[in-house]
């Protein structure tokens, strides 16, 4: 509007309509703190954004998640964090980590962003475990689990690769859980390790920790009590870090059946009675009784062995068990014994037999030791004929051994036409039979 002689009779005016614009001013947006830096994945944390030139209306980006503004001040912006999942591109599953913060003032299109600006954690997190193990077969282990976020009621769970073992809680609160461990006892001989994994029950959060893991403690036999015995007699074995559950013991190859006498559930001592095997090939060695060699048996010394069924841990004391027998006296083979065939009183028949020239008749007999020691035949000899020239054995001495033969042969040469015949005998050690005589006949023609 423009007025000419403004205030007089002559005044004018003339107005030109939108003329002129009165606009806002162009702040730019800085950001200089966020605080608190840093909130669950949940969302829903208060979070000041601190700076200069925010102008209202604006708008606050977590990445690309949208935040509530609760208030806004020239220097300071108060929002509500959206949840970690909305900040991920596709909005699915949990973001964990730094995001970037945005501050946009709508209506002059101006914004700022604060690289890292907030940091999103785990809603619940597990931060130290101690013990970080528990032995074996042995349950009360008490676990002391520190962290933040936790909320009773929750699941306590060790994740091994044979399954999920669980802890059973007895005390929560926001910062530390109490757990008990239980008595497990792994497929193999081997430690079993897994992450330690906390679920809160109500709300599903749930936070995975450091390894835990149970120790297989292996077996050592420390006693055998006593340590010689006689066949059948019982002993006593006692095993350091036996676990529960079906043991098998062995003596040598064999294997035996124990009896659990007692166990120790704190020191995890065991012990067990075995009764020792009779049935045991014992070695022998050379004795004598009045000069007369024999044997006698002796101990062996065997190996004793411990499995857990369950576990396959095992434990073997060497050479630690010394069996004697049930008779350790001298034995003396059975006595030489002397059979004839054909039987004494029974003669070989030459059959006839020219009584000239050089032609003579044979006939045969055999000697058979059914003793247990050496039959010596000392000489072989005759002893008397009639109508013959000469008379010869053949050998005239052998030693058979025992269950052996020797067959003897006799030669006879006739003196004249007619019968003849005679007599050989074998005189032997055979205490019972010490002289055998043959008898044999021939006719001379």
């Amino acid at each position: 509007i423009v007025l000419t002689q403004a205030g007089t009779a002559s005044e004018a005016r003339a107005e030109l309509t939108g003329a002129f614009t009165f606009r806002s001013e162009q702040l730019t947006p800085i950001i200089s703190t966020v605080t608190p830096n840093s909130g669950p994945v949940t969302g829903g944390t208060r979070v000041s954004i601190f700076g200069e030139g925010f102008q209202e209306p604006v708008q606050v980006l977590f990445d690309t998640a949208e935040a509530r503004v609760l208030n806004v001040k020239f220097n300071e912006i108060l929002v509500e964090t959206p949840a970690g999942r909305d900040t991920s591109p596709t909005g699915e599953g949990p973001v964990v980590g730094p995001v970037g913060v945005t501050v946009r003032n709508i209506n002059s299109n101006q914004a700022v962003t604060i690289a890292s600006g907030f940091l999103y954690k785990n809603a619940i997190q597990i931060i130290a475990v101690s013990p970080g193990g528990a032995i074996a077969g042995v349950a009360g282990t008490r676990v002391t689990i520190d962290g933040n976020g936790f909320v009773s009621p929750v699941v306590v769970v060790v994740r091994t690769p044979e399954g999920d073992v669980s802890l059973q809680p007895i005390s929560v609160t926001g910062t530390k859980i109490v757990a008990i461990a239980p008595a497990i006892l792994p497929s193999e001989c081997a430690d079993l390790i897994g992450p330690l994994i906390i679920t809160n029950v109500v709300n599903g959060d749930q936070a995975e920790g450091p390894p835990f893991t149970f120790f297989v403690a292996e077996p050592v036999i420390v006693g055998i009590s006593p340590s010689t015995v006689v066949a059948g007699q019982n002993i006593t074995v006692t095993v350091a870090n036996a676990s529960p559950g079906g043991s098998r013991l062995t003596i040598g190859d064999r294997n035996v059946f124990p009896t659990l006498t007692s166990f120790d559930e704190t020191t995890r001592v065991a012990t067990f009675t075995i009764a020792t095997p009779t049935d045991i090939d014992f070695p022998t060695v050379a004795c004598t009784v009045g000069g007369v060699p024999g044997e006698r048996q002796t101990s062996v010394r065997f190996d004793v062995g411990y499995e857990n069924v369950a576990t396959t841990c095992e434990d073997t004391a060497t050479q630690a068990l010394t069996i004697t027998p049930l008779d350790a006296t001298c034995v003396l083979p059975p006595p030489p014994n002397a059979n004839i065939t054909p039987a004494v009183g029974t003669c070989g028949n030459m059959g006839n037999v020219p009584f000239a020239g050089t032609v003579t008749g044979t006939a045969t007999f055999t000697i058979t030791n059914t003793g247990g020691s050496p039959l010596i035949v000392s000489s072989v000899a005759v002893v008397g004929s009639a109508n013959t020239t000469t008379v010869t054995a053949t050998p005239t001495s052998a030693t058979i051994a025992p269950q052996a033969s020797q067959t003897f042969t006799v030669t006879a040469d006739p003196a004249a036409a007619g019968a003849f015949g005679g007599t050989v005998r074998a005189n032997s050690n055979d205490p019972d039979t010490p002289a055998l005589d043959f008898c044999f006949t021939g006719n001379g023609t």
